[in-house]
C-alpha cells in the first residue's frame, strides 16, 4: 500500500458557500489561517454547491479567475465535494441533504459541471476526485426502475468523463444510511459485463462503485 504524496486537503463544506463570494471569504478567513496552524501544505477540499458552480461557468473567464485566485492564496485542489448540492447550512439539512439522488438528471448535470472546474484547478499530471452521493438515502421511496436510472447516469458521467479526458475521478461515498443501494448496483454492472447487453459499462464505473460497498 502506498500513501498519495498530495497534500491533505481541508474540506471547506464545514463552512457557508452559498455563493462564490462567501466561498472566497471562507478560504480566506478559515483555510489560509488553517494552513498556518498546521505547519504543512494544505490542500483545499472545495465544497461547491450547485449554484456556485453555475455562477462560475456562467461567464467566460470567472473559472480561470477561480484559478488564478486559489494560486495567490497558495492552496491547490485536487478534490470536490460534491455531496450536498445546494445549502448545506439551512435550518433544516439531515435526509435533504442526499437531493437531488442519482436517479435524477440535475444530480449527473451538477457533477459534470464540477468536473469541469475541477479540471481547470488540477495540476497537470494530477488525478482529482469527485465526492458524490450515493446514489441515494433509502428512507426515501424510490420507483422499481431507481436502481436502473442510477447506473444509467454513471455510465452516461462515465462516457462523459472519458470523451472530455478531464482526468475526474467519480468517488461515492460510504454512507452508512444508504449504502445498500451500492450493492445491487454493483452486481447490476458486473452482469452487464459479463453478458455484454451494456458493453459502454466501463471498468471505472464499477470501481467507483465497489469503493463504496
Amino acid at each position: 500500500m502506498s500513501l498519495s504524496a498530495l497534500p491533505l486537503s481541508y474540506c471547506t463544506n464545514v463552512h457557508p458557500g452559498r455563493n462564490l463570494a462567501e466561498v472566497l471569504a471562507g478560504l480566506r478567513q478559515f483555510t489560509v489561517p488553517m494552513r498556518a496552524v498546521f505547519g504543512h501544505p494544505l490542500a483545499a477540499g472545495l465544497w461547491l454547491a450547485a449554484p456556485v458552480v453555475s455562477e462560475l461557468l456562467a461567464q467566460e473567464g470567472r473559472v480561470a479567475d477561480f484559478v488564478q485566485t486559489l494560486a495567490e492564496l497558495g492552496l491547490p485542489c485536487h478534490t470536490l465535494n460534491a455531496f450536498p448540492y445546494g445549502d448545506f447550512h439551512s435550518q433544516r439539512v439531515k435526509e435533504n441533504v442526499y437531493l437531488p439522488d442519482w436517479s435524477h438528471p440535475a444530480r449527473l448535470k451538477y457533477t459534470i459541471d464540477c468536473a469541469k472546474v475541477l479540471a481547470a484547478l488540477l495540476v497537470e499530471g494530477t488525478e482529482g476526485s469527485i465526492s458524490t452521493v450515493p446514489l441515494g438515502f433509502k428512507g426515501f421511496s424510490h420507483s422499481e426502475n431507481f436502481l436502473d436510472d442510477c447506473i444509467a447516469q454513471l455510465l452516461t458521467l462515465a462516457r462523459h468523463l472519458k470523451a472530455d479526458r478531464t482526468g475526474t475521478v467519480v468517488c461515492p461515498g460510504n454512507d452508512p444510511g444508504s449504502v445498500e443501494f451500492l450493492r445491487p448496483a454493483v452486481r447490476g454492472c458486473q452482469s452487464d459485463r459479463r453478458t455484454g447487453s451494456r458493453p459502454e459499462a466501463s471498468g471505472g464505473v464499477l470501481r467507483c462503485l465497489s469503493s463504496g460497498s
